[in-house]
């Protein structure tokens, strides 16, 4: 309720009473009913490193519980540090830099030990870590009482001057992709496209093992055209692993053939005579063993994975397609896919210069030039 209306309603009552205590007790009332609107509600604790540390306490923190998802987030830090080193590392900010220099500075202060985090580290690192971040070209200056605090101040420099170098090559990065846009025009290569996503995948040098991945698993918008991509790239020898694991979890996740079922008498006829033969065949080449390669990282942040990861609950999927629809998909027979565990590079991929997701459609890739056998 806004403050005015408040004091709105309090000046009718006011005018409507006749006595001194009357007029007292709506003040009162009318004051206490202003307070408790405009308390603040608790400052909730932030997700992810940074959350934690900008809400730690002063004196020492108590709460186990905040602990234990520093504890997580440190990991999951450490994580993204490790994928970083590896042939196709995901976009870096400043602040992933720094979460990464952290994890190492704590592991460094443990010695190996296995401990929890203590609470002058803690206080450390919230102080290191706003001394290290760069804001408009400049680093904050450690106060006197702030490095008073800290349990180590060397690594500092050492920070500030790796978070300088990674935010200066941003920057260049930044000017040189500018200048590409400019010659180029715009990255949507969704022309490309005019005789669908079959034909421009076969027109590709060779397998683009990744492009493949993103066209069949991001199950968002996963249908007509697209979706028989998908299944064409289920027919490949050259498909990996993780892609067809991801593409039938998802499947039976998202209820993509459900929905075709339910949409049009057309797509139902198309899902039952064309799609499902095709999604028995993926199984049957996945049980077979026919998929010989596993070099692309499995994605365990997508939904959709976290939602159906059990091959048992994918069996039941396929269970409950067959019951409600009068269909008769094989179960999955193949389930110990250890998919965290790569067995081979991507040498037998040939990289395109495209890349693709739901939301930007497919693109060509920076610093990339548009071929000069493709019509733009």
């Amino acid at each position: 309720m806004p403050t005015f209306f408040v004091i709105f309603i309090g000046l009718a009552a006011l005018m409507w009473a006749n006595t001194g205590l009357w007029q007292m007790v709506l003040i009162l009332g009318l004051l206490l009913l202003a307070i408790s609107f405009k308390r603040k509600k608790p400052r909730p604790v932030g997700n992810g490193f940074h959350g934690i540390l900008n809400n730690a306490k002063r004196p020492p923190l108590t709460d186990l519980q905040v602990k234990k998802r520093l504890v997580n987030t440190m990991l999951t830090a450490q994580r993204n540090f490790v994928a970083q080193k590896q042939d196709r590392p995901r976009p870096l900010t400043q602040y992933e830099l720094i979460d990464a220099e952290l994890v190492k500075l704590i592991l460094k202060w443990r010695a190996g030990e296995k401990r929890p985090i203590s609470d002058d580290e803690l206080r450390s690192l919230d102080i290191i870590r706003r001394a290290v971040s760069l804001h408009k070209g400049e680093f904050s200056e450690l106060r006197p009482e702030d490095a008073a605090i800290v349990i180590d101040m060397t690594p500092i420099n050492d920070i500030r001057l790796k978070v300088s170098a990674f935010v200066n090559s941003q920057q260049a990065q930044d000017r040189e992709r500018k200048k590409w846009l400019e010659e180029i025009g715009s990255p949507d290569a969704s022309h490309l496209l005019k005789e669908g996503w079959v034909a421009f995948l076969q027109s590709l040098d060779g397998p683009d093992v990744d492009l493949w991945h993103s066209v069949a698993t991001d199950m968002h918008g996963l249908f007509g055209d697209r979706l028989d991509a998908a299944f064409w790239i289920m027919e490949q020898p050259e498909c990996d692993q993780t892609t067809v694991w991801s593409f039938l979890m998802g499947i039976l996740g998202y209820e993509v053939l459900h929905s075709e079922m339910r949409i049009s008498d057309d797509r139902a006829y198309k899902a039952k005579h064309v799609l499902v033969p095709k999604l028995d065949q993926t199984i049957a080449r996945w049980n077979s063993g026919f998929y010989a390669f596993h070099g692309v990282t499995y994605d365990d942040n997508i939904a959709y994975n976290e939602f159906i990861d059990a091959s048992d609950e994918a069996n039941d999927r396929i269970d409950e397609l067959n019951e409600r629809f009068g269909l008769s998909i094989s179960p999955l027979e193949r389930l110990d896919f250890d998919k965290d565990n790569l067995t081979h590079d991507l040498s037998h991929s040939y990289p395109s210069p495209f890349s693709f997701t739901d939301n930007e459609g497919l693109e060509l890739n920076y610093p990339h030039r548009w071929p000069e056998r493709l019509t733009v």
